[in-house]
């Protein structure tokens, strides 16, 4: 599975952390379902992938 955390990261300056309304886009650039998740980051990011992987899906992508 994996977790682009470079938008996030371009916008922000660092890497995601802390406690936070977090949006994913899950599966790929050009058809991403979005997954709008609260509570802490890697909290938020375990459920992410619980999401993909019940959609068949590998990529995701932390939105700034």
């Amino acid at each position: 599975m994996t977790v682009n955390t470079k938008p996030y990261e371009k916008v922000h300056g660092k890497k995601p952390k802390g406690s936070w309304f977090w949006a994913f886009h899950i599966g790929p650039e050009n058809d991403p379902i979005p997954a709008y998740i609260p509570g802490r980051f890697h909290e938020a990011k375990r459920v992410a992938v619980e999401q993909a992987r019940e959609l068949g899906e590998e990529n995701i992508t932390v939105l700034p």
